[in-house]
């Protein structure tokens, strides 16, 4: 944990609940015990992804840490194990998918199915804001884009949402964004994305986070009654991976790598949302 982060737990701690809980929420003092729950965390080897399974499992969480780099993954669980040497690969499983494939996410299902869990929370997280250009890694969707940061977690949700059910109270938090929800647009003539191939990528992420909160809202209206609610959270401006990973030929990356360096927060504030909409006892059934 860095110094500025000790200094903020510190101080936060010394603040009494009635007044911290409302405004300054934190983990290590608010969270309640997870211990028997278990959770899904899509890119969860890093950014804000990281610290969403690094606190679940401080609460006493299971942990499947999904994700496409496997060696990032492993790299996280170190990590993890640095900070909290209890933490084992049975706490934090490291499990394989690619958000970008029908097929990696169907085995990806398939194979936790197979480890008899219950499932308490879905959190999709992983996500790309300029991404290569062309198909998902089965050819099946036109943008990669899009269906890294949409059609991947809607079918990984629709495939686990039986799961969830059974397992209920359960919840699931979606990753949005407040630029896509304000600039993103919906082409109701072309929901494969088609057009976004050749349009500029900032498009695809806009409209890909504009369609996950869609789906947001209508899921969790959809859910009402079932034990499962369903959040979308806004990580604000964090320093993660996602403007590093972009193409550096695009204008728009560069300027926000630039801007993180000097603006962007540290992940661990970025989580907060998710693991509030995560544990919070009074958010059941909101």
């Amino acid at each position: 944990m860095t110094s500025h982060l000790i200094v903020d737990s510190f101080l936060t701690g010394l603040l009494p609940d009635w007044l911290r809980q409302p405004f300054l929420w934190r983990p290590q003092h608010d969270m309640v015990d997870l211990f028997g729950k278990v959770y899904i965390v899509t890119g969860g080897n890093s950014g804000v992804g990281f610290q969403v399974v690094k606190w679940l499992a401080a609460g006493n969480a299971t942990v499947i840490l999904a994700t496409h780099n496997m060696p990032g993954a492993r790299k996280a669980v170190r990590d993890l194990q640095r900070d909290m040497p209890h933490v084992t690969e049975t706490r934090v499983h490291p499990m394989f998918v690619d958000m970008t494939s029908f097929t990696s996410i169907t085995k990806f299902v398939t194979d936790f199915s197979a480890l008899s869990l219950p499932l308490h929370g879905l959190v999709n997280a992983a996500g790309e804001a300029m991404g290569p250009a062309g198909r998902g890694a089965d050819g099946k969707m036109p943008s990669h884009t899009l269906v890294t940061n949409y059609y991947g977690p809607f079918y990984l949700t629709h495939l686990l949402l039986q799961h969830l059910t059974t397992s209920a109270p359960a919840r699931i938090v979606n990753f949005c964004s407040a630029l896509g929800e304000f600039m993103g647009k919906v082409d109701w003539n072309d929901l494969r994305g088609e057009k976004l191939v050749d349009s500029d990528p900032l498009a695809a992420y806009n409209a890909s986070k504009r369609m996950l909160s869609m789906m947001t809202k209508e899921m969790a209206v959809r859910c009402k009654g079932t034990g499962v609610d369903v959040f979308a959270v806004h990580p604000g401006f964090a320093a993660t991976n996602l403007w590093h990973k972009s193409l550096r030929c695009y204008p728009a990356a560069r300027a926000f790598n630039v801007a993180e360096e000097w603006f962007a927060q540290h992940p661990f504030y970025g989580a907060l949302p998710a693991l509030y909409a995560l544990s919070e006892p009074h958010l059941q059934d909101e």
